[in-house]
C-alpha cells in the first residue's frame, strides 16, 4: 500500500492530460463501451470510453469516444475528465488506476 500512497492518483472530477499508449479493446456488442490504456505521471491507467467507433481496413482498430468525439487514441495526448475512479491497484508492482472518463 506503501507505493499507492506515494503516486499522484487521479481523482473524480481531475481535468488532466493523459498519454494513451493503444487504440481501443474489448468493447461491447453494441459499441457502447471500449477500454484503452494510458500513463499519467507514473501511474498506469486503464481508460473505460463510453461509446467507440469501429474502423475497418487492412488494420482494423477501434477509437474510444472522449470528450464526446471518437478519435485514434494510440501515441497521443488527450485531456480528460474523470467521472469515475473504478479502482486503484498495485499491479506486477506497478500502480495502476481503472477510470472512467467523459
Amino acid at each position: 500500500m506503501a507505493e499507492i500512497n506515494s503516486k499522484v492518483l487521479l481523482k473524480v472530477g481531475d481535468v488532466v492530460e493523459l498519454e494513451f499508449t493503444r487504440n481501443g479493446y474489448n468493447a461491447d456488442d453494441e459499441y457502447t463501451s471500449c477500454w484503452t490504456d494510458a500513463f499519467y505521471n507514473d501511474v498506469d491507467v486503464v481508460v473505460k470510453c463510453n461509446g467507440v467507433k469501429p474502423v475497418s481496413g487492412m488494420y482494423p482498430y477501434l477509437m474510444p469516444e472522449i470528450n464526446g468525439k471518437a478519435q485514434r487514441t494510440k501515441g497521443k495526448k488527450i485531456i480528460v475528465t474523470v467521472m469515475e475512479v473504478i479502482e486503484t491497484n498495485i499491479r506486477g508492482g506497478v500502480v495502476t488506476q481503472l477510470i472512467k472518463v467523459a
